[in-house]
């Protein structure tokens, strides 16, 4: 067979089934993945992925769980108790880790779609601002005047930079991932 960039194995015994299975969520891994990423967080959720396939759950169903957390994460934030940050902390992490897992299993279950891709760079990025939101209340509750300035400062940054990269992958890109702007900001720097 001409597989182009694919592969195939012939698989004759559970010792094949493993070798394939590793190759298999091995292709999983992204080369754009950040230090944390690749070093900590892909290993973890390839490792709950692979219980996670062998599930109904869906990978689009799986993402607007993780918004849920998400929200819920930012909520915790907000609060200037140390032990409810922490947990914030935590859970904004889990949410990381499990962030991989979606995309993992829309490509195990050939269920990648552009809206999923959509679905979870919104769900994504909506975590990412509903923590910071949390952190800049719970920093304006400590009345700072310091913080009560750079928080807000930081978030409408924030805002503008996610406007324009939003209108990149829209535009631009004509993609529904915001690794398209990584990925032609890496290809502007190797041409």
């Amino acid at each position: 067979f001409d597989m182009g960039k694919s592969y195939w194995q012939i698989i004759k015994n559970k010792k094949h089934l493993r070798h394939a299975e590793h190759l298999l969520f091995e292709s999983c891994r992204k080369p754009t993945d950040g230090l944390i990423s690749k070093n900590i967080n892909r290993h973890i959720s390839l490792w709950l992925t692979q219980f996670l396939v062998r599930t109904p759950l869906t990978a689009n169903s799986l993402t607007v769980l993780l918004l849920i957390l998400g929200l819920y994460t930012g909520y915790l934030a907000s609060d200037t108790s140390y032990w409810r940050y922490a947990l914030a902390g935590f859970l904004f992490n889990l949410n990381s880790i499990l962030d991989g897992c979606d995309g993992e299993l829309a490509k195990l279950k050939f269920t990648t779609s552009k809206t999923g891709q959509w679905l979870d760079t919104i769900g994504d990025n909506t975590t990412l601002i509903a923590f910071l939101i949390g952190t800049t209340i719970g920093l304006w509750r400590e009345n700072d005047p310091l913080l009560k300035f750079v928080g807000p400062l930081a978030l409408a940054g924030l805002l503008i930079l996610f406007l324009i990269m939003f209108y990149y992958i829209v535009k631009v890109a004509h993609s529904g991932s915001l690794r398209a702007v990584q990925e032609d900001f890496e290809k502007g720097f190797k041409t």
